[in-house]
């Protein structure tokens, strides 16, 4: 499987399954992730799962890491566990942040290939990484416990402008390695794609052999290889109506020669992916600027490779971006479209196919995003799938104006999980919790629509403030948090930085649900020490009640909200009702003026499209879990939506020194069983 370069059409968070083939089974992203091109590229490496993390996309920030790549395995509910982490410096000693390790993925009989574009953030005018003179392949083997280095190999001709590593396919003693140079459009700099190297192995290790290039516009755009031939699609220019092509190499003596060119008769970019099994080629048509589609080919007992279906999905629109993404195995082509679902918005889709007994391919399965954004979700840019499962990335955390970064893994054999079943936890466990020995410390639940839970907890430890988050797993009544964060060093205010948020691990957390109001958290902190504690729901969202029914619910304002120029804080609002009235709680998790946790809660009722908040108060004073906090009012807060998912919060904290404010906000997240409709009022 290989990585495909949508460099040209740049790369959400939350997916759901319309049809009953695949289950969205979990969310994989890392926490620190959110605002990166952590899962552009991935691969299948016999019973594990190789995922890249390069650092060469951010949003508006200079790369924070060396690139590196995680390898995950399964649990037995078929869940993708952490198991190692490398970087360059694992291989070779030293590393550069922002230098690409791992970007192009490739896996064969044993061996791991690892791309490593190093000067793409240069090429790109950003900070960070090294030149393209440093791009490298790692040739790579398991050993034990990671992945340990056998080979570096670097093409003949590199040097400034001229790099490789994005995207490599690996098959046997053939390893394709994409080269890029760079270009510019109204003065914003991109890799383009300008070739193929090939590197064979004759038994004694990979060396170069030959440099495919052509005279077409993005040739090596993507690229296969399979029974002796090397394709290689060319995208065409980037413009409407434009021809792409495909070109098919043999073997002749000891170099690789051109045996066939496949004309676009379409002029719909033909060739930005190629992907081949056994006789069979699947290519994308994405089209800038028109109508996605795939192209099916199959080849004939001379080589020669003829069209046999051209596809569009049920529900094409112009620049759907359908084909961005295309994978083949025996009957079925799984293909991504990066505007799929709202091509205005840029939303994705993935849609399934499945072979006929006529031999042609219909249409199954349509993935969507569970929510409409106005943050480019990108989803589906990439993805790779095998018998019974698929991982779908969606990278937009990278890019400004942009939905957070999400990879999802959907199944369509999930293993049954065993264990004490007393609540079942759903939609219903969502709410403001706490424990009857801290009369203001407060836990929020939150399960999502796509299964995960989030925890948002607003705390006292030794007097003084503490909050904490984390995104947890659900299996039968419980959720397990493995990691939660608390953090520090941002200010109030005008004077927050998001570079200034430290990070820290605490520990862990696990919530076991008696009733569906009532639950045992246990926690085991490092630092805060270890204990268990009996908690209750105290406010419920309408319509996600314990003991409502009903299932409609139009209030989807309840969930967290943050300021995308203000990564390391934010708010939780929950709907909730009180004698008939519906009213809000709001907390704000920030800091104070000493880089200290600082959180402040308040109380107000919802008219219209606002809630204000009279008192918004900090509680200190008290232990973990334990005794009186007391309270101080610091001012006044209103926040208000007119259109989903989008909020505006007005500040005035005059009275406590803290002065005024105002945030624009994007929903964070989203609550399983809420939707948003502006035009109706809550059902009761």
């Amino acid at each position: 499987m290989k990585q495909i370069l949508s460099l040209l059409i740049l790369f959400g968070f939350y997916v759901e399954a319309i049809a009953q083939n695949w289950d969205l089974l979990e969310e994989i992203a890392p926490t620190e992730a959110l605002e990166s091109d952590y899962g552009v590229n991935m691969v299948f490496a016999d019973d594990k799962l190789v995922v890249a993390w390069p650092r060469i996309f951010t949003r508006g920030v200079d790369a924070d890491n060396c690139g590196e790549i995680i390898t995950y395995t399964q649990d037995t509910e078929g869940k993708y566990q952490e198991l190692a982490r490398i970087s360059a410096a694992d291989l070779v000693g030293s590393c550069q942040i922002g230098d690409g390790f791992g970007y192009g993925l490739a896996y064969d009989n044993g061996k791991l290939a690892i791309g490593m574009p190093a000067g793409a953030r240069a090429g790109l005018g950003q900070s960070g990484g090294a030149t393209d003179a440093d791009s490298r392949v790692f040739i790579t083997s398991f050993n034990t416990d990671n992945w340990q280095l056998e080979e570096t190999l670097m093409a003949s001709d590199l040097g400034p402008g001229k790099g490789m590593g994005f995207q490599l396919v690996m098959q046997g003693d053939v390893l394709l390695i994409h080269a890029h140079e760079y270009d510019s459009i109204f003065g914003i700099s991109f890799p383009i794609s300008t070739g193929v190297y090939v590197f064979e192995n004759a038994g004694s290790g990979f060396t170069e052999t030959q440099k495919l290039t052509e005279n077409f516009h993005l040739f090596g755009q993507d690229f296969d290889y399979e029974s002796d031939q090397i394709v290689v699609g060319a995208w065409g220019e980037q413009a409407v109506t434009q021809p792409g092509r495909i070109y098919v190499y043999e073997k002749d003596g000891s170099m690789w020669q051109n045996t066939q060119t496949i004309n676009d008769s379409r002029n719909s970019n033909l060739g930005n992916q190629i992907e081949i099994f056994e006789d069979t080629m699947v290519a994308g048509n994405v089209q800038a600027g028109g109508v996605g589609a795939v192209t099916v080919f199959t080849k004939d007992s001379n080589n020669i490779w003829s069209e046999t279906q051209f596809i569009q999905a049920s529900d094409s629109a112009f620049n759907d971006q359908f084909g961005i993404a295309v994978r083949l195995d025996a009957d079925e082509i799984i293909v991504g479209a990066g505007a799929g679902e709202d091509s205005t918005q840029t939303l994705g889709a993935v849609y399934t196919f499945s072979k006929d007994s006529s031999g042609q391919y219909i249409e199954q399965q349509k993935l969507v995003a569970s929510y409409p954004t106005n943050l480019y979700d990108r989803f589906a840019g990439n993805l790779i799938f095998n018998d019974t499962d698929m991982l779908v990335n969606s990278i937009s955390g990278g890019f400004m104006d942009a939905d957070v970064t999400s990879f999802h893994h959907f199944s369509r054999g999930i293993p049954s999980g065993g264990g004490n079943t007393q609540y079942a936890v759903n939609s219903k466990v969502s709410g403001t919790w706490s424990s009857a020995d801290a009369d203001a410390q407060t836990l929020n639940i939150e399960v999502l629509q796509d299964g995960r839970a989030v925890i948002f907890a607003s705390l006292n430890n030794n007097t003084e403030n503490l909050w904490l988050y984390a995104v947890g797993t659900v299996a039968n009544n419980i959720i397990d948090f493995e990691t939660v964060y608390s953090t520090s060093g941002a200010q109030f205010g005008m004077n927050f930085n998001s570079n200034n948020v430290i990070l820290k691990d605490e520990g862990d957390i696990q919530l076991s649900f008696n009733l569906c109001n009532q639950a045992t958290f246990t926690y085991a902190f490092d630092d805060l020490g270890s204990n268990e504690v009996t908690l209750q729901k105290d406010k419920e969202i309408p319509g996600n009640e314990c003991t409502n029914s009903r299932k409609y619910l139009p209030n989807g304002v309840s969930g967290a909200w943050f300021d995308v120029n203000r990564s390391g804080e934010g708010f939780t609002n929950y709907l909730y009702e009180e004698n008939g009235v519906q009213k809000a709680e709001i907390t704000w998790y920030t800091y104070d003026s000493n880089g200290k946790q600082m959180w402040l809660s308040g109380n107000g009722t919802v008219t219209d499209q606002s809630i204000t908040i009279t008192d918004m108060k900090t509680y200190a004073g008290a232990n973990l879990f334990s005794g009186s906090s007391q309270s101080t009012t610091m001012g006044s807060l209103t926040m208000s939506w007119s259109v989903c998912h989008q909020a505006n919060v007005d500040y005035d904290f005059s009275i406590s020194g803290l002065g005024t404010g105002q945030f624009n906000l994007n929903q964070l997240t989203i609550l399983d069983n809420t939707t948003c409709d502006l035009g109706s009022k809550i059902i009761k």
